[in-house]
Parts: C-alpha cells; sequence; structure tokens
C-alpha cells in the first residue's frame, strides 16, 4: 500500500501482459468511473482484447502495480493517453510524477512532441490533475460521450511533452 507519497517511486514499463491491464480495468471503482459498459462487459466476461495498435504502461509507485496508461497514436508527433490509476491512488497528487515519469518515457522511448488527454466536461478531478501539469484545452465535442450514464461534452486537452524532444 502507498504509505508516503512523497517518497515514492514512479516508474512505467511497456506491457504486453494482458493479465497485467485487465488485472487493473477489473477494479470496480476504477470501472465505474472510467470505462463505458461495453468496455466493462468485455473486461468482466474475458473477452478484452489488447489493441495491437496502442500502447500499453504498466505504472508502478515502489514496484507496486498502481495503475494503466493506453497510448493510442493521432498523428505521427501526437500521441493519445488514457489513464487508468488504481482507486487507492486517487486524491493524492500521485497523478503529478506520473505525468513526469511519462514525459521521460516518451522521451526515451518514443518520437511523439505532445500528448492527448481525453476527458468528459463533469469529470473535475482529472481537469483540475490536467491544469496542474499543464494541460490546455485544446477543443470540446458537444455531446460527445457517454459518462455515468450520461451523455456529455468530451473535453479535448493536451500539451507538449516536457525534456529532450
Amino acid at each position: 500500500m502507498l504509505r508516503n507519497l512523497v517518497s515514492t517511486k514512479i516508474n512505467i514499463r511497456l506491457t504486453d501482459n494482458k493479465a497485467t491491464v485487465v488485472g487493473v480495468l477489473k477494479n470496480t471503482q476504477l470501472q465505474a468511473v472510467a470505462l463505458t459498459e461495453d468496455e466493462r462487459l468485455l473486461i468482466n466476461t474475458d473477452q478484452y482484447e489488447l489493441n495491437k495498435e496502442y500502447s500499453y504502461l504498466s505504472i508502478y509507485s515502489d514496484e507496486e502495480l498502481i495503475g494503466i496508461l493506453i497510448l493510442r497514436p493521432l498523428t505521427t508527433i501526437t500521441v493519445d493517453c488514457h489513464w487508468f490509476l488504481l482507486p487507492h491512488t486517487w486524491g493524492t497528487g500521485l497523478s503529478d510524477s506520473v505525468v513526469q515519469e511519462l514525459d521521460r518515457w516518451l522521451n526515451v522511448n518514443t518520437h511523439y512532441t505532445k500528448v492527448c488527454v481525453q476527458t468528459p466536461h463533469s469529470c473535475k478531478e482529472v481537469l483540475e490533475a490536467c491544469a496542474r501539469n499543464g494541460f490546455k484545452m485544446e477543443g470540446l465535442i458537444t455531446k460527445g460521450i457517454c459518462w455515468n450514464n450520461r451523455v456529455e461534452d468530451m473535453i479535448i486537452l493536451s500539451r507538449f511533452i516536457q525534456g529532450d524532444n
């Protein structure tokens, strides 16, 4: 369990291990806020398959698996990132460290210069974490996402990857 988040070391690793990805996504609290009904059905009936065009990154804090990042290429230099942090990390500020480590990982392992995040308009926690980490609003798709059984506007945020790109 995460005791002192200030001193935890975040490590991000590329994974193609379906069990690792599904293990995080099977968390019922996480499913309730982050997955569509269709995604929940696939995961909970063991029909979920990793998309070969995506990259899956496991997130560790002091060697404890705390989440998954799913990267989807948008262009040759921009990547969309979907975050799945386990509930015991929520509200801890740990996402700030994850952003820093993601920047480092992307600089070392890819050619991307920009990362995007898509989130429902009412998902204040994600919007606040993105603002803290320099994400800026790039656009809005009205009535573009179904979240918590409601059709909502989808906010698209992005930031340039920090480092040597």
